[in-house]
């Protein structure tokens, strides 16, 4: 078996925001994940969660790393309705190492928009943005298996539903670019 990477997970206790599982409590809820490489323990990605009940936490934002782990290039920020579904994505192309939600970044990677409820929420469709951070390159819309249909939009997907193709479109003229199904 190869491992390809190792999450570890922290959770707040009294006097820290950063307990290990076995230093955590009934009372414990998960306030980060570290994602290393296996190979060599690299930094591949950072996760910060929102919430105060454990098993009810949802990811707040991440920051991505380098192919080998030495340089911070993206952060994700994570959006969720009231209900706590996840309702989008944004990636931005960022340099910096942080400990706090990044807030006035600008230069859009993708963003992904997502439907259903929270547990069961499935990607609506992602922009891809130009270097430029702000001009749409590329629209990718996912579409779902349901019964007697594998072409579901993602508001008609259910919790049961698996994604079955995805249409890439330029955004300049509408023509495609990919089409990629999945089995």
């Amino acid at each position: 078996i190869d491992i390809d990477t190792i999450t570890t997970y922290f959770y707040h206790i009294t006097g820290s925001e950063v307990a290990s599982a076995s230093n955590a409590n009934a009372d414990s809820y998960m306030t980060r994940s570290n994602t290393v490489r296996a190979s060599d323990s690299s930094a591949k990605q950072i996760s910060y969660y929102t919430g105060t009940e454990p098993g009810e936490e949802q990811i707040d934002w991440s920051q991505e790393y380098n192919y080998n782990g030495t340089l911070v290039k993206t952060s994700t920020i994570y959006t969720h309705d009231a209900a706590g579904a996840l309702t989008q994505s944004v990636v931005y192309t960022d340099s910096t190492v942080r400990t706090a939600k990044p807030v006035g970044l600008t230069l859009k990677k993708s963003e992904t928009f997502y439907k259903g409820s929270k547990g069961n929420e499935k990607a609506d469709y992602t922009n891809n943005y130009k270097a430029d951070g702000t001009t749409i390159d590329t629209k990718t819309t996912y579409f779902y298996h349901i019964a007697g249909n594998d072409a579901a939009t993602a508001l008609q997907a259910n919790a049961d539903s698996y994604m079955t193709k995805s249409v890439t479109i330029r955004a300049s003229d509408s023509s495609p670019k990919q089409i990629a199904y999945y089995i």
